[in-house]
């Protein structure tokens, strides 16, 4: 009985330093963040990517001993994860699109590498990269229109063939037909 109730204490114990890392882990990458992003402003996104990249790692190596159970871990990094890239979801996908607008294809291609090893990162890439190619289409489909538009009201202002006469023929029939 004595020794199930300091096995209870001890727990007791780690669950709230667990649960303190974890908060205080989470306000810390909550500031860094907001500064690596103001920091990064000249190129913004990668670097971003890339400094995450490496809390990752560093969280990785420092709390393996401090947290030996696995599901700790898994606790701290839901909570880098959710800290760095999902209240950052809109940042990421705002440094994607000038790529996307530039056509940066090295800029994506980094983008991308550095996204796939993250916690679902790609599915802020495949975020904005739908919403672009809709809005691509969509331009695609507006010019046809316009292009359309444009064809009908020109082609309408000049006579159709049905009333165009044929040239050397005053009486508007054709060779073919006055012959018969």
């Amino acid at each position: 009985p004595r020794r199930r109730s300091r096995l209870c204490q001890v727990g007791s114990l780690y669950q709230s330093f667990e649960e303190k890392l974890i908060a205080r882990t989470s306000e810390y990458f909550t500031r860094a963040s907001s500064r690596a992003l103001n920091e990064c402003s000249s190129i913004p996104l990668v670097r971003y990517l890339k400094w995450v990249l490496e809390a990752f790692r560093h969280e990785e190596s420092s709390v393996a001993s401090i947290l030996p159970a696995w599901r700790s871990r898994r606790q701290l990094f839901y909570s880098l994860k959710n800290t760095l890239l999902d209240q950052r979801s809109v940042e990421i996908e705002n440094g994607i699109i000038p790529l996307l607008a530039r056509d940066d294809q090295e800029g994506l291609r980094e983008v991308f590498l550095l996204l796939r090893r993250l916690p679902n990162g790609l599915s802020h890439l495949n975020k904005v990269l739908h919403t672009h190619i809709l809005a691509m289409a969509k331009e695609a489909l507006d010019a046809v229109r316009i292009g359309n538009t444009t064809t009908t009201s020109s082609s309408s202002s000049a006579p159709s063939a049905s009333t165009a006469k044929p040239r050397g023929s005053a009486s508007g029939s054709t060779a073919s037909s006055s012959s018969a």
